[in-house]
């Protein structure tokens, strides 16, 4: 990564977007979809020749203090009448999501996330999946990958080897920053003897693979101190590191206001950080997948990349790209056969829809062929860097050439700027164009198409709302 050659660019492209863990976006589903859809949709798929496997998401919202950073859909309590009151609507709402699959239907991947899901103790944690367990059908234990986010904070390092002989052979620690300064900025203080004690107990416990999550842009961070996290991250040696760009939007998060926006390092540092953290993790033996991801050869995800399967959704890169995703809690999002569908972020209007018997659906989207195809463009640029806009045309009966002409068009500048190569039959990215995907993707999303376009061929005016690309 060329810095001096990055900077100068910035400027031109778009300065937020979509993220791209969905297309369309979230932003786009309607309440005119509803649990109805939804259950039409799932009860339809199991008819297919071949049935698509299974992976489910679980939303446990609790936290015992606030992460003032954080824009996930979390509760903040110490009551544990209010966990368990939660819990009892869950395992309804996961009995309802269970009698629509049919048995060949197998679930090869489950993923707790929150909030804090070690906020509940490894009894109710393995109580959660004996009742996910009588709800769906399993493949093999060694089939299954099973993964939760673990807040180093909430867990000895005893109980975190318990969630492992639970069936979780995928940890991931929130790390975030290592520097005391930072940490107490964001409200989220903990050590390095911590989070190692952690992973010593769950390797020896035998996990397959520790994730570590880290942030970059947070208040007060620098290119220094960001050095010094890496190096007792690349010490510990995860599998697998999502380093992701801390988006400051305080009149949609409102913790964020807690945040001060002078406090947070410029644009030109935040890349430097990047680039840092990308030079010496690759230095480390860690490849560089998608916009976000480091992993370390063999681990999963290095395999899923290199097979195709790897995808992009709301937990970021995940391996598992041929399931449908089922998401059950307050705010989960459901991926099934060509739909999404969102429960309500509202635990008092989730557990109304419960009680009637309902799932707690409240709005959704049911994609169109033009959804699909450009959603499978945009899942090939985030995952792959290469499109062969020849292929994924011919699979909806078009020709690449007349459906993509003017998206075609407005790819020049990218490749003027040489961040795209354009091939035969589509385009790939380059090295220097990976640090450029949001924007590359926008070109092929028709819902920031409609508004006044730029004089480069790039969406204006569509991309308020959406977080910071660089």
């Amino acid at each position: 990564m060329n810095i001096s050659e990055i900077l100068p660019l910035i400027q031109h492209y778009p300065q937020s977007g979509p993220r791209y863990t969905s297309y369309p976006t979230a932003n786009h589903f309607s309440p005119s979809f509803t649990a109805q859809d939804y259950e039409r949709i799932a009860l339809e798929s199991n008819q297919q020749p071949l049935p698509r496997p299974l992976s489910l998401y679980i939303h446990v919202p609790f936290c015992r203090a606030l992460c003032y950073y954080c824009g996930c859909n979390k509760i903040v309590t110490r009551s544990q009448d209010t966990v368990n009151n939660y819990l009892d609507y869950l395992y309804r709402e996961i009995a309802m999501h269970g009698r629509l699959y049919a048995s060949d239907r197998f679930v090869e991947q489950v993923h707790i996330g929150g909030g804090t899901p070690t906020y509940l103790a490894p009894e109710l944690l393995e109580e959660l999946m004996d009742m996910v367990a009588q709800a769906f059908h399993f493949a093999p234990p060694s089939k299954v990958q099973m993964s939760i986010e673990v807040d180093p904070r909430t867990v000895t390092p005893e109980q975190a080897a318990q969630l492992v002989g639970i069936g979780f052979n995928r940890i991931s620690l929130g790390v975030q920053d290592l520097n005391p300064v930072v940490q107490k900025a964001v409200n989220r203080e903990q050590t390095a003897e911590q989070i190692e004690g952690i992973v010593e107990a769950v390797r020896k416990a035998g996990v397959n693979t520790v994730s570590f999550d880290l942030m970059y842009g947070l208040p007060h961070q620098t290119v220094d101190t960001f050095a010094e996290t890496l190096e007792e991250v690349i010490r510990l040696k995860p599998d697998s590191i999502s380093l992701y760009n801390y988006a400051h939007m305080p009149d949609r998060v409102p913790s964020q206001r807690l945040i001060s926006a002078d406090t947070l390092p410029e644009s030109d540092v935040k890349l430097e950080i990047f680039s840092l953290a990308h030079r010496e993790l690759s230095k480390a033996g860690y490849l560089y997948l998608g916009m976000d991801h480091f992993v370390l050869p063999g681990e999963p995800l290095a395999q899923a990349y290199a097979d195709g399967s790897i995808q992009r959704n709301f937990q970021g890169y995940s391996t598992h790209g041929d399931c449908d995703i089922i998401g059950m809690g307050v705010s989960a999002i459901s991926r099934v056969d060509g739909c999404f569908a969102q429960n309500s972020s509202d635990i008092q209007d989730y557990r109304t829809l419960v009680d009637k018997g309902l799932l707690p659906v409240n709005r959704g989207y049911e994609l169109n062929s033009d959804d699909m195809l450009r959603s499978e463009v945009i899942q090939s640029i985030m995952c792959q860097g290469e499109v062969n806009l020849r292929d994924i045309a011919a699979h909806y009966g078009l020709i690449w050439e007349q459906v993509f002409y003017s998206e075609y068009d407005r790819l020049r500048p990218f490749v003027n700027d040489g961040l795209v190569e354009l091939t035969a039959d589509g385009f790939r990215v380059t090295a220097n164009g990976r640090y450029f995907l949001r924007p590359i993707a926008m070109i092929f999303d028709a819902w920031l198409q409609a508004p006044a376009i730029s004089e480069m061929g790039l969406p204006k005016q569509a991309t308020a709302g959406y977080s910071k690309v660089f």
